[in-house]
């Protein structure tokens, strides 16, 4: 099951306005930060109480950590689930808040909070949501997730072609010339996540260094998994 294909959403689970009218403060009970398993349960518990919530992440999709990190690795850490991939995870909470009607707002950041005079609290998004709700619930684990971009000139408009941020889909990267670039946790999820997808040439190679230029034939597909500073070749 696709996450972002739950009816536990009435709203916006791809991040996109809803039915509010675009600049009118939604009023609500409850305000949960974080679309994460711990928001997503916030949620159920919520609706055991019979209190629809209003959810808001910066991610594109609900999951957090679990669906950005680890789709389709197994996590071995969640009570009474021997094992399960984030993507399970996931689209079992989904399927277990279905019955209460939360509304998701999607890829948008906090960026305001304000206790107001009557007690409930003024919120507003990155992308100019507001809300006034009486209760707000941070269940945002270690912040935001954001990738720290290359900064190279031009480089942009290869995003989504040949320079990815993080992996979606492994298959994708089959038999493709890849480069992952950083050294911390995600080219590490990227070396032990592609590999058994199928063959890829040459066998994918990472770096953490502070400068490269790379002349590999097209199509160049460059992975980089965290902040590196790059120089595109001239072929590009």
């Amino acid at each position: 099951m696709d996450p972002s294909s739950s009816s536990a959403t009435s709203d916006s689970l791809d991040g996109t306005p809803g039915s509010h009218a675009p600049g009118a403060v939604i009023e609500t009970d409850a305000l949960v930060i974080g679309a994460g398993p711990v928001g997503l349960f916030q949620v159920f518990e919520l609706g055991l109480l019979e209190i629809k919530a209003h959810v808001v992440d910066a991610l594109p999709y609900p999951g957090g950590q679990p669906m950005e990190l680890y789709p389709d690795k197994p996590i071995f850490d969640i009570p009474a689930v021997p094992v399960c991939t984030g993507r399970e995870l996931t689209a079992s909470l989904m399927r277990q808040i279905a019955p209460f009607g939360a509304t998701f707002h999607l890829g948008q950041e906090v960026t305001a909070l304000v206790q107001q005079a009557d007690q409930r609290f003024a919120v507003e998004t990155s992308r100019g949501t507001r809300f006034l709700s009486k209760t707000v619930f941070i269940a945002a684990g270690v912040g935001a997730f954001q990738p720290r971009t290359l900064k190279v000139a031009g480089l942009d408009a290869f995003e989504g072609r040949q320079l990815f941020y993080h992996v979606k889909n492994p298959a994708d990267f089959a038999g493709k010339n890849l480069v992952i670039v950083g050294g911390a946790t995600r080219p590490s999820i990227g070396r032990s996540t592609l590999p058994p997808m199928g063959p890829i040439r040459p066998p994918v190679s990472s770096s953490s260094t502070a400068a490269m230029v790379f002349r590999p034939p097209p199509p160049v597909w460059l992975a980089c998994a965290s902040c590196a500073r790059n120089r595109a070749c001239s072929s590009w």
